[in-house]
């Protein structure tokens, strides 16, 4: 929600005034940008896009071993730069460090889709799905598996999956 995530904003840059090097922070704080935008909640979308940018610039250099903070990164890169190799690169991080982080094989999903391998997003998304069958997020890997299943031809199974996710 709107303001849930104004809220959020305020929260994660207040966390990460107080402490700069908390990357996790940092980088929730750049998803939260990237949601923003997303969601059309943005007056100001090129402001919005250069905070963004300089938090993931600031989260880049401290991000350490966390997965969900990789995991955040690669979404607000996706979001808000549309810089799918350093998506990729977060993410495959994220992974290798926990290859259980159903969020990070979401955002996997969503680079293959954009990358045109519209079959392995599907094995990603659902990997995701298996790893976390009650996530509150999970309508976006049907989401995704809706984009990758109309990229595949199949617009009857896109529309179903788009529909589950709503």
């Amino acid at each position: 929600r709107y303001d849930d995530n104004l809220e959020a904003m305020r929260l994660l840059d207040e966390a990460h005034r107080l402490d700069p090097l908390y990357a996790r922070a940092t980088a929730l704080a750049a998803w939260a940008r990237g949601q923003h935008i997303v969601y059309n909640w943005a007056a100001d979308i090129e402001a919005l896009r250069i905070e963004g940018t300089r938090l993931i610039d600031a989260a880049s250099e401290s991000i350490g071993d966390d997965p969900l903070a990789l995991t955040a990164l690669a979404t607000a890169c996706t979001l808000i730069l549309a810089d799918l190799d350093r998506a990729q690169y977060f993410t495959d991080r994220a992974l290798a460090l926990d290859p259980n982080q159903a969020w990070a094989w979401t955002r996997l999903g969503f680079i293959r889709v954009y990358r045109g391998d519209p079959e392995g997003a599907i094995q990603a998304f659902e990997r995701a799905r298996r790893l976390s069958p009650l996530d509150p997020f999970s309508f976006n890997s049907f989401i995704g598996m809706g984009l990758a299943n109309f990229a595949l031809g199949r617009p009857a199974d896109a529309v179903e999956l788009t529909r589950r996710a709503m």
